[in-house]
């Protein structure tokens, strides 16, 4: 492709599938030879458009299929429809076949209002910080990370563990639903992240990986005990408590899960065999052990965990 445009821009045209193009309108400009797109989202040829950016200008021609569709879930399963169809031609997974989805474009727009960038394709936050400083300023999300912390609270943690490609088809729409709102999907992600970085640095390398995969179940043992989490109600004030400067977060209830959890698994049928740890967390059995052998005071510590 970028040879082609070096060298021979005049059959750019016939060498190339050229890209597709959802807008929820379409304006044409005939005496100004222009058409406006509202909200146009590429779902098919993003890599030829990366690649014309990369190379100097040419006289190169493109061809570009522009269909009007209205994002709204009422066309939802019509831009599936479209999305898939159009990537059928070239191997595309799962995650990128929904980074479009309706609802997944949706939630990245309310999520900037808060502060965050809503990663819906892997590498779309550190494109879009260069180009801009209002972007470079949000903290990301990654859309695989949030998928895997809501669907740890909806179902069982162990379904956070699933492959990438069932994560964003079988459990898609376990996730995605039209009337949570964007704090419905942002806590469980910020309180996973607190929980995150305080396994990382703690107990050492040895164990750093172990707290990675324990994490989601961390998160469902907090989410079952602590009452504020599952209030509505709540959730405005949570969500300011949770990015002020002034808020720590009590790592000890934190700590306890992780060696409660790590105990566990010393003692299971896991340990010492390849790919053991990932297996436990993977086995849908394991939150329920761990559940079990949550102890009364630990769990009135996670129910004032916000308290402070």
């Amino acid at each position: 492709m970028k040879d082609t445009l070096a060298e021979q821009p005049q059959n750019f045209w016939y060498f190339n599938n050229g890209i597709t193009i959802l807008s929820e309108k379409v304006t044409l400009l005939k005496e100004d030879k222009k058409i406006i797109l509202k909200n146009p989202q590429i779902i098919n040829g993003c890599q030829t458009i990366s690649t014309i950016g990369e190379n100097r200008p040419s006289d190169s021609c493109l061809f570009a299929k522009i269909v009007e569709i209205g994002d709204s879930l009422i066309n939802q399963e019509l831009i599936d429809g479209i999305i898939e169809a159009n990537n059928r031609q070239t191997p595309v997974d799962e995650r990128m076949l929904k980074s479009n989805h309706p609802l997944q474009v949706r939630l990245q727009r309310h999520l900037e209002t808060l502060g965050y960038y809503f990663e819906r394709k892997e590498g779309q936050f550190r494109e879009e910080r260069a180009k801009s400083s209002r972007i470079n300023a949000l903290k990301c999300v990654k859309n695989i990370d949030l998928i895997k912390c809501n669907l740890a609270i909806i179902k069982l943690p162990h379904t956070s563990h699933a492959h990438e490609d069932d994560l964003f088809s079988s459990h898609f729409s376990d996730v995605f639903k039209d009337k949570k709102t964007p704090l419905d999907y942002l806590i469980p992600y910020i309180i996973w992240d607190y929980i995150s970085r305080i396994g990382k640095n703690y107990r050492g390398e040895k164990r750093k990986r172990f707290h990675k995969l324990a994490s989601f179940h961390v998160l469902r043992v907090i989410y079952d005990h602590c009452s504020d989490l599952n209030n509505n109600l709540k959730l405005n004030e949570l969500f300011k408590k949770l990015n002020s400067k002034s808020f720590e977060f009590n790592e000890s209830p934190v700590k306890q899960l992780f060696d409660i959890i790590y105990k566990k698994y010393e003692k299971s049928k896991f340990v010492d065999v390849d790919s053991g740890q990932r297996d436990f967390f993977k086995h849908k059995d394991t939150y329920k052990v761990v559940s079990e052998s949550v102890p009364a005071y630990l769990k009135r510590e996670i129910e004032n965990l916000f308290e402070n």
